[in-house]
């Protein structure tokens, strides 16, 4: 998060981000084996029916992504009404900031226009009005919430780290199932085995600069005789998994398409897209985008606001550009964040926590082409709370759909233990 977005930030989130993921360097933090909570499981066999599941990319938008900004209703009046100052310019304004319409109702705002060809080619989709019922406006609860996918109950971890504990691994020989670019174990991971967290990969290496394996495992065997098999493990472990980042070439990688910015999202997207090129048997990424609690100065055009939904738009296209040019068709992307923002603008130029919000799917399975939403409407009496964009369809219907869906996995009771798939949105093509 730059210093801006840190100022403009709410307190609870300056609180937050001090707290989580602070440092730079690269942290491995692995859990090779099945968490104790979890109830047995009857895996599929590696390489049966389950190994043309896809990849999957999970992003986060940290902080509250203003979902009225991304996926704009320039169809309706009351959204130029009531943000008068930071609503994204009409389709027909000739404003170069201005909507890429899609139906005549919503429109992709200037920042991410360039998706426009992704989803009339039919790779993307948009669910709109997304949220739950029992919903908060805390981002510290709204994040555990969605992360974990569950109500707060007696199972721990997140959803995407209990998917990979209820299914075979799609390569029995790899250390590495799952990769988080982060400087801490992500909540949405928590609980996979095999889940290795780097905020850079690309500079993964042991301490001390060792060259071999005997090497290490002579030196931590003279400090810890006493656990002498869980040591050769942990370093067994450790050198394999930067053995495989190393192979990868992830720092020197060219893309096959449109280039990846030069940020560190930009970056992680670009590793991603090498990883998944490379069928390297790396199951689930995830990476986060902070920055997103504009509460003053949202700077919808030129500001704040419109860099994050380049960055974010931008190196979409690049990590879809890239993968279909080398003919990469098992992978799919999910972009989600913990609450929208309220309807109305505030007196800061900004806006405050909501609701309802806008998740993007994108990937050669998706049904796309299409805004998925049971739209409430922007009317008063139709806001929840009279504020806030009305959530009418549950996020975890979407998670069901593709756990279920493009990654194969029968354990849906236990990926979602407090949560049954409600409607069927009909998003995913079955992998």
């Amino acid at each position: 998060m730059s210093e801006q977005q840190h100022q403009n930030a709410c307190e609870e989130y300056r609180k937050m981000s001090r707290r989580k993921f602070i440092g730079g360097t690269a942290a491995v933090a692995a859990s090779m084996s099945i968490p104790v909570w979890m109830p047995r499981i009857a895996f599929a066999q590696p390489g049966g029916e389950s190994s043309n599941r896809d990849v999957v990319l999970s992003i986060y938008l940290r902080g509250g992504a203003d979902g009225l900004s991304m996926v704009v209703p320039h169809g309706d009046p009351l959204y130029y009404n009531k943000r008068p100052n930071i609503a994204v310019p009409d389709p027909s304004s000739g404003d170069s900031n201005r909507v890429v319409d899609i139906d005549g109702y919503f429109g992709l705002c200037g920042a991410m226009g360039s998706l426009k060809s992704v989803y009339d080619g039919g790779d993307l989709a948009i669910v709109h009005a997304v949220g739950r019922d029992n919903w908060t406006r805390s981002h510290f609860d709204a994040q555990r919430q969605m992360e974990r996918g569950q109500d707060d109950g007696i199972n721990v971890g997140g959803w995407l780290g209990r998917h990979l504990a209820t299914i075979a691994p799609l390569n029995a020989s790899n250390v590495v199932r799952a990769l988080t670019f982060s400087s801490g174990m992500p909540l949405i991971a928590q609980g996979g085995p095999g889940v290795v967290s780097a905020l850079k990969p690309e500079t993964l290496e042991l301490n001390g600069h060792f060259t071999n394996e005997s090497e290490v495992q002579n030196i931590l065997f003279r400090q810890y005789l006493e656990k002498n098999d869980l040591t050769r493990e942990v370093v067994k472990n450790a050198k394999m998994t930067v053995d495989l980042v190393q192979l990868l070439n992830l720092d020197g990688y060219v893309t096959s398409g449109t280039p990846f910015s030069n940020t560190q999202f930009g970056k992680s997207m670009q590793s991603a897209s090498a990883i998944i090129g490379a069928d390297a048997g790396i199951e689930a990424m995830h990476i986060d985008l902070y920055g997103w609690d504009t509460h003053a100065e949202q700077g919808t055009m030129n500001g704040t606001l419109d860099d994050l939904m380049s960055d974010l738009g931008d190196n979409l296209m690049a990590l879809h550009s890239d993968l279909t040019a080398r003919n990469k068709t098992n992978w799919v992307v999910v972009v989600i964040s913990e609450f929208g923002r309220q309807f109305a603008e505030n007196g800061s130029l900004g806006t405050d926590h909501g609701s309802g919000n806008a998740m993007f799917l994108m990937g050669p399975g998706v049904k796309g082409g299409k805004i998925v939403t049971h739209w409430p409407g922007l009317e008063v009496e139709n806001l929840k709370d009279g504020v806030d964009l009305n959530p009418t369809i549950d996020y975890r219907n979407v998670l069901y759909d593709l756990v279920e869906k493009r990654l194969k996995n029968g354990n849906m009771p236990d990926v979602f233990p407090d949560f049954g798939l409600t409607e069927n949105l009909d998003l995913f093509e079955a992998a």
